[in-house]
């Protein structure tokens, strides 16, 4: 199955997605910040990414324009409570493959990557 990067400052978002993911067979690694996110993907190889974009350190824009320079096909998806017309616009031109409102629905989640894994 995937390995997938879950980043968000909240532990509880972050448990609620690893909850809905791991029965499903992938392994989840967390990060807390887009920082720790872009050290973490350094450091390991990852499917996918879910990433928050509000979050101290390096906010999930910052994450999604560094992430591109070191793995620029790495799939991102990018899950806010700001779902705007224009921060959608932003986070697709910065490479984001969706994105979702928080909180996201478990069969978004699936739905999303299992385009993902097709396609990989």
């Amino acid at each position: 199955m995937a390995n997938i990067l879950i980043i968000d400052d909240s532990g509880l978002i972050r448990g609620k997605m690893a909850g809905i993911l791991r029965p499903l067979g992938h392994t989840i690694v967390q990060a807390v910040h887009g920082k720790d996110g872009l050290e973490k993907v350094g450091a390991e190889s990852f499917d996918c990414v879910f990433t928050d974009l509000l979050m101290p350190e390096l906010d999930g824009f910052g994450f999604l324009e560094e992430v591109k320079k070191v793995q620029p096909g790495l799939p991102v998806v990018v899950v806010s409570a700001d779902i705007q017309q224009a921060t959608r616009d932003r986070c697709q031109a910065l490479g984001a493959i969706a994105i979702l409102p928080k909180p996201p629905k478990p069969e978004d989640i699936q739905q999303i990557l299992s385009t993902i894994v097709q396609a990989g």
